[in-house]
């Protein structure tokens, strides 16, 4: 396939001067979900997103960063600045969950702090937490989370005020209510990544762990720090939740299956076939009993 689509990707690469935003986007998100990593075919992306960033649809905006993170492309300040337009006034209602979803995800991934961003966002899901999927919740959660371990570096805001923090509490107060009363419509993936937001946000308690005691094979995969694993086992232990070697809960012990009383059966007088008691024809030559 990489084979098949690099040439295609370098004959992109001279056109894309000529691309319109709805162009650049959809070829930037097909090259990025086949992993064509052709550094010049990116370089000029980002070069058109640059150029196109008060035109893209909010979807296309979206749809660029998404694909500039899935290829690992190191450019701070284009990402600043794709999240600096997404962040602008008027714009940012334009976003689907989905889309919100997808810039959360990739600015986080990408280490890319943008405060007017991440306020909006958390904005969105203090207004939206009724209406808004449960795993677009967890997927900006867990970005804002995620920016408010790390320590600043390029182009992230110094946070004197402790903005991050902030924002992550109130972003884990909608998690912890949406978790509360909406976990079935998770799926698996998704209840992992929420219980690793809520265990690195040190948001656990008794009644939540209670909600997540019978995904064994979920807590037992998790990706988590060796400090917040410790932490995540001393409140499994306060709470009382019995371990099994690996540190997560046990599955509960199964009741042993009380014997049935056996069935009994009819022979044919016609074929000799045995038949359960129930029935009043012959499965074999259809006589009746």
């Amino acid at each position: 396939l990489e084979a098949g689509l690099l040439p295609i990707a370098r004959a992109a690469t001279e056109k894309m001067p000529e691309f319109g935003p709805q162009d650049t986007s959809q070829i930037a998100w097909a090259f990025a979900s086949a992993a064509i990593l052709d550094r010049a075919f990116f370089e000029a992306v980002g070069t058109a997103a640059e150029r196109h960033r008060e035109q893209f649809a909010a979807q296309g905006l979206a749809n660029v960063l998404w694909a500039l993170n899935k290829v690992k492309w190191h450019s701070p300040d284009l990402f600043h600045s794709l999240a600096e337009e997404a962040a602008r006034p008027g714009r940012f209602h334009q976003f689907s969950e989905q889309g919100l979803g997808l810039i959360a995800s990739s600015l986080s991934a990408s280490n890319i702090y943008h405060a007017k961003c991440f306020e909006a966002l958390v904005r969105t899901l203090e207004t939206n937490r009724r209406q808004m999927p449960g795993r677009n919740v967890v997927e900006i959660t867990a970005a804002v989370v995620q920016m408010a371990l790390r320590r600043p570096g390029k182009l992230l805001d110094e946070d004197p005020d402790n903005s991050r923090k902030k924002q992550a509490d109130r972003a884990l107060d909608v998690l912890s209510e949406v978790v509360r009363d909406r976990l079935k419509e998770f799926s698996l993936n998704d209840k992992a990544q929420c219980f690793v937001a809520l265990v690195n946000g040190e948001r656990l308690d008794p009644k939540t762990i209670a909600r997540f005691a019978g995904e064994h094979d979920l807590l037992r995969n998790l990706h988590l720090a060796p400090e917040k694993r410790k932490y995540l086992e001393q409140l499994l232990e306060d709470a009382r939740v019995p371990l099994d070697p690996t540190g997560v809960p046990a599955p509960p012990a199964t009741q042993p299956r009380q014997a049935t009383a056996a069935r009994s059966k009819w022979a044919c007088k016609s074929c000799g076939a045995e038949n359960w008691d129930s029935r009043w024809v012959c499965f074999g030559c259809g006589a009746r009993r």
